[in-house]
């Protein structure tokens, strides 16, 4: 009974060894996936944070005038950082449910083990009291037997130990593995995101530069007709100030040919040299004041096509003007505003 005694009772504690180690490997690994969880699920708040941000810049660009409003490289870049952080997204997610499985999965063990581990204690503390009492057993006189009881065979006692162990060894492989992939899948996302970043900002750039000048050029442009506009309503001024003039003129070389040629009596009309050069005066006279109001009639046209011109440039520039303030306001929450790390 002794020895019998002895080889349980190093069995038990061989077990129990094992036992320890095992569940202290399985706490050590509920702490890692606890962290690598809290690590995930943070950074879906930055990713998720991050997508927002995008959504609203893709609707702020949107409000760019009609005809600035088109899908130019900033945008396209926008769209694909969305695209990239959706997936991101969508895989932080798949990960945070895997690791949480697996430390479910972990804890099952865990208690197991505990519960395993406690029964070990209190079977060994038994059998160790058992060892040292006394041989001295007065009541013995007075034994029964008994009644029936459950017995477990050592092979099952044993494999029963074992597979807990094993489980649980199998879980924290389980754990360790997926603490990688997610290692390696956060910091693929994350490079990807950073490269669609860069990508959007630097196309971002390029756009509101090729922005600015426009804007100079339509500047240019329009004070430049600006200028022309100002010389040809000098011109309209001299020209309507030189018809103007023209019709005193006019009117006294009509009135002297109309009076010569019908107050004189009908014998005494004639196409003398007087009335030819009355006539030819009224002619030519006649003749100027057309053709000035023919030219003012045409710088009048001139100016008005210029004006015309002025209001598309400067709604044109106005457009220009409001896309160059609405990426400025991208570019300026980007710096300040977008969630990081990238």
């Amino acid at each position: 009974v002794h020895r019998a005694f002895e080889s349980r009772i190093a069995k038990t504690e061989g077990l129990k060894a094992n036992l320890e180690e095992s569940l202290s490997l399985t706490c050590d690994e509920i702490g890692r996936i606890t962290a690598k969880e809290e690590e995930l699920a943070a950074l879906l708040v930055l990713k998720q944070r991050a997508y927002d941000w995008n959504q609203r810049m893709q609707n702020l660009r949107s409000t760019r005038p009609q005809r600035e409003n088109t899908n130019d490289k900033t945008q396209y870049c926008l769209v694909q950082q969305g695209k990239r952080l959706h997936e991101t997204i969508v895989a932080l997610t798949n990960l945070i449910s895997a690791a949480q499985s697996d430390h479910q999965k972990l804890d099952k063990c865990k208690a197991a083990l505990e519960k395993d581990l406690a029964e070990k204690n209190n079977a060994l503390n038994l059998d160790q009291h058992a060892l040292q009492s006394s041989q001295e057993t007065a009541h013995l006189a007075h034994y029964e037997p008994p009644g029936t009881v459950g017995i477990t065979t050592i092979g099952t006692w044993v494999k029963t130990t074992e597979e807990n162990i094993r489980e649980a060894t199998q879980a924290q492989q389980n754990s360790t593995r997926l603490r990688g992939l997610a290692e390696n899948q956060a910091a693929e996302c994350l490079a990807g995101e950073k490269n669609s970043y860069n990508n959007m900002m630097n196309e971002l750039r390029t756009n509101m530069a090729a922005t600015t000048n426009l804007i100079n050029g339509l500047q240019e442009h329009i004070a430049s007709n600006d200028d022309k506009i100002l010389h040809a309503q000098h011109t309209y001024n001299e020209l309507t100030d030189a018809l103007h003039a023209k019709f005193p003129a006019l009117d006294l070389a009509k009135h002297r040919y109309t009076h010569r040629t019908t107050d004189r009596p009908s014998k005494e009309v004639m196409g003398d040299e007087v009335h030819q050069a009355l006539r030819d005066e009224h002619i030519n006279l006649d003749r100027a004041a057309q053709d000035l109001a023919h030219r003012i009639e045409k710088v009048k046209l001139d100016i008005q096509g210029m004006q015309d011109m002025q209001s598309k440039l400067h709604a044109d520039l106005k457009d220009k003007e409001d896309h160059l303030r609405i990426d400025s306001e991208v570019q300026h929450s980007a710096n300040v505003e977008y969630p990081a790390p990238l």
